[in-house]
Formats: structure tokens, C-alpha cells, sequence
């Protein structure tokens, strides 16, 4: 009886963790309660950025490029493929720091010009847009509350 029990329990854990590392998803935090700026916390998974890079840049040769130079290739893409407005005001994106795991990728990027306090936010990524069954999570984080919503093609 202990033995379905703990097999019960180990498959509970197991389905859920396979579920967890779903490939094709991103989420992206706001971080607006800083006093200079707000901070933007990116989390994909490696096997989509890698996936979505060999896509966009068929002609580069990822089994000899630099690690600097991949990482630039991440921030750049990611840059190039999310747009944020708060009240009106196109948020410029500024240099942050990114680390490249073997099943996770983490960026953050400060948000220079992110104002004292923002009351409407506009959001579009399109990063990832060719893979069908992307989504992303994007939550806004301001000192008064937080928020979240799932971003989708559908």
C-alpha cells in the first residue's frame, strides 16, 4: 500500500514539473517601485531563445559564435521585439544584465525614463510570435499594487 502511495505522489510531482518547464512561455516583470527608473525581469526558456535566434539569423554559425556576442544577439532581439507605453510615453528600454542558463534565460533591463507614477500601461511583445503555442505572462509591480496578464496571439 505504501509503495502506490508513494508512486501516486512521485508522478503528482513529476506531472507537475513537466507542465512547469512548458518551452513556450516568457514572463516579464515591471518592477516600477524603484525611486530612479522601473527595472524590466525577463525569464524565457533557453530552448526557445536559442530556437527563435537560429530562426531570425539563419546565415549565423551559433556552434562557433562568442558567448558575449550571443548575448548581445538576446538583448538586441528582445529590444527589438517588445514595445511598452505608460501614459502615453514610449518607455526606453536601457542596458541591464542577462544570464544564460542551460534551461533558463533572465535579463534585466532598466526602464530610464519610467515616470514618478504611471496610471495606463500598454504592453505588445511580439517575441516568440512564430511559435503557435507561445504565451507570456507580463506582471506590472508599482508600489501601490500589482497586476498581471497573459499576453497571446489568440
Amino acid at each position: 500500500m505504501t509503495r502506490i502511495a508513494y508512486l501516486s505522489i512521485f508522478l503528482l510531482v513529476a506531472i507537475n514539473n513537466i507542465f512547469a518547464h512548458d518551452p513556450f512561455s516568457a514572463r516579464f516583470e515591471l518592477q516600477a517601485n524603484l525611486k530612479e527608473g522601473a527595472l524590466l525581469h525577463v525569464y524565457l526558456t533557453q530552448v526557445s531563445v536559442h530556437q527563435t535566434l537560429i530562426n531570425e539569423f539563419p546565415e549565423v554559425d551559433f556552434e562557433s559564435i562568442e558567448m558575449d556576442e550571443y548575448k548581445k544577439m538576446v538583448v538586441n532581439y528582445m529590444k527589438d521585439h517588445m514595445l511598452i507605453h505608460g501614459d502615453d510615453v514610449e518607455m526606453e528600454i536601457g542596458i541591464g544584465a542577462i544570464k544564460l542558463g542551460s534551461h533558463q534565460t533572465e535579463l534585466k533591463l532598466h526602464i530610464k525614463n519610467y515616470p514618478e507614477r504611471v496610471e495606463r500601461l500598454e504592453v505588445a511583445i511580439d517575441a516568440f510570435s512564430q511559435n503557435k503555442n507561445q504565451h507570456t505572462v507580463f506582471w506590472w509591480f508599482t508600489p501601490d499594487e500589482s497586476d498581471k496578464i497573459v499576453l497571446s496571439a489568440k
